[in-house]
């Protein structure tokens, strides 16, 4: 009976295959860039601390100096795939989250425009108003700030492959 050693992935495909370590590149990248880092339970080796874009290049370089040209040009089609899978994800937040948004405020506001007026003193009235509209605040804030910071971590990714593959293609470009 066959088994899978590894499983089949991007990530275990680039760890294997081109020895790139997503998380630690992206945590090198970030650092680089004095990007925020979400866990800061994450140190980074002294040596991976790079004060400039080409002291990082150079980092890069040296890495994959000794891979032949085909093994830079597949590591560069393995770069360009995963830039390939970053763009389907915003497109999908992009579309599903204004529906979300609008019908749950959509609700919310035909929950206030069927109370009944009459039977509510103005205190009450006043009072309910604020609160709704608070705890739409606060919702909006929570929903924006979980969907919109993700987006900017997938913009460091993708940031981080489009320099990767930029420098492996330059080093095939000078192996040519």
């Amino acid at each position: 009976m066959y088994k899978k050693r590894y499983k089949r992935s991007l990530d275990n495909i680039g760890k294997r295959k081109y020895k790139f370590d997503i998380c630690l590149e992206k945590n090198i990248y970030k650092y680089l860039w004095c990007s925020h880092m979400k866990n800061n339970k994450v140190k980074i080796d002294k040596k991976f601390k790079y004060s400039s874009y080409l002291s990082w290049k150079k980092y890069v370089y040296d890495k994959y100096i000794d891979y032949s040209i085909n093994d830079k040009i597949e590591f560069s089609r393995y770069l360009n795939q995963r830039i390939r899978n970053i763009v389907p994800e915003h497109e999908a937040q992009s579309i599903v989250l204004p529906i979300l948004m609008s019908i749950f405020l959509t609700w919310i506001f035909s929950k206030i425009v069927e109370l009944d007026y009459s039977m509510i003193v103005v205190k009450r009235e006043v009072i309910l108003v604020f609160v709704l509209f608070f705890g739409i605040f606060i919702i909006t804030y929570i929903i924006t700030k979980e969907t919109i910071l993700p987006l900017f971590e997938d913009n460091i990714e993708k940031s981080l492959l489009e320099d990767y593959k930029e420098i492996i293609d330059e080093m095939i470009k000078n192996d040519s």
